[in-house]
């Protein structure tokens, strides 16, 4: 599990001219606390979670930005990213759905997608925001990689058989318009950012 702080969040904005914040996966509302520093016009949050959501609707009403909706990432996004004209900046953080408030077990869900929605994710923004220059951050690439993460791989937790592998779809979907770049601090970080592309996006080898 990351944190959002871990990215600059104002140098972001401000480069790519992004307006609105999205995320998937309010967890506990960290990252709508940390966003809420910087100056989006909007800023939108989802969690499967819906008793979550209901909590952290009162602590953020003091700010209009903010907009709350329980369901399913993708459900939230066919809604609400054909209503926002300009850039986004994405923090995809869906995953495991209850695990992290110890409601219920990691591998509970048995439907993958709803489990790791994050190839679904950004397969529907890229349907959804064609020509756009959106940021896209990504948390928990040990979900997909092993590497040298500051916090160790799934393998190390005798958790390998909750993740997912398989990171091609990181690379390939976006290859065209954005730059991809890796952190390997804390659990990892994937990020896309809006080209130029001189060179296709490859994954790195397995290991």
């Amino acid at each position: 599990m990351g944190e959002l702080f871990v990215f600059d969040l104002g140098a972001l904005l401000k480069t790519y001219a992004a307006d609105t914040f999205f995320e998937t996966g309010t967890g506990f509302g960290f990252g709508v606390q940390f966003a809420r520093m910087f100056a989006f016009q909007k800023i939108f949050s989802v969690d499967i979670v819906a008793s979550e959501i209901e909590r952290l609707k009162a602590p953020f009403s003091c700010d209009s930005r903010v907009q709350l909706f329980a369901g399913l990432s993708v459900d939230v996004m066919r809604k609400v990213l054909p209503q926002i004209s300009g850039n986004i900046i994405f923090w995809l953080d869906a995953h495991f759905p209850g695990a992290h408030h110890q409601l219920t077990a990691y591998d509970a869900e048995n439907d993958a997608d709803v489990r790791l929605p994050l190839e679904k994710e950004l397969t529907l923004i890229k349907q959804l925001r064609p020509g756009k220059r959106d940021v896209i951050l990504i948390d928990d690439l040990r979900i997909y990689e092993k590497d040298n993460f500051e916090d160790g791989n799934l393998s190390d937790l005798g958790l390998e058989s909750i993740g997912k592998l398989e990171s091609r779809f990181l690379y390939t979907t976006f290859r065209e318009t954005h730059e991809a770049r890796r952190i390997l601090k804390n659990t990892g970080y994937f990020m896309l950012l809006p080209g130029p592309v001189s060179s296709p996006q490859t994954a790195p080898a397995a290991t």
